[in-house]
């Protein structure tokens, strides 16, 4: 089973009918694929919803998709803020970037889905983690 790290690029496309999210979650639903997800990327995207006034639809959906069997909510602890520090500083990331690819390696993921080519290109580079691109 392939472990997919999520960043906030793909939640924010999920049920928008993005191609490659939508076949993501369809893996996900066949038992093919586990969708991880780092507590800071709900952060981030809930923090989104909130500005644009849907905030309580967003909460219902994070709340919904918690509960899901091919979804895995993971924290930021101690050692992934440790990771996140030493990805930060070798990478030039900026700190939210560096906590959820932390979190997501923490949690064993074989492939990182992201839409930000500005930030997570050089990890792809340096082989920490296969970069799937939205």
């Amino acid at each position: 089973m392939t472990r997919t790290g999520c960043d906030t690029g793909f939640v924010v496309r999920m049920g928008t009918g993005h191609l490659e999210v939508d076949q993501a979650i369809s893996d996900a639903k066949q038992g093919l694929r586990v969708l991880i997800i780092p507590t800071i990327v709900v952060t981030e995207f809930l923090r989104l919803h909130y500005r644009l006034g849907t905030g309580s639809h967003a909460e219902g959906f994070i709340i919904a998709l918690q509960s899901q069997p091919y979804v895995q909510i993971v924290e930021v602890g101690f050692t992934t803020a440790l990771r996140a520090a030493k990805l930060s500083h070798s990478l030039g990331l900026p700190t939210v970037d560096a906590l959820i690819l932390a979190a997501c390696l923490e949690a064993d993921c074989d492939e990182f889905w992201t839409t930000d080519r500005q930030h997570f290109a050089i990890a792809e580079h340096q082989g920490i983690v296969k970069i799937i691109w939205l």
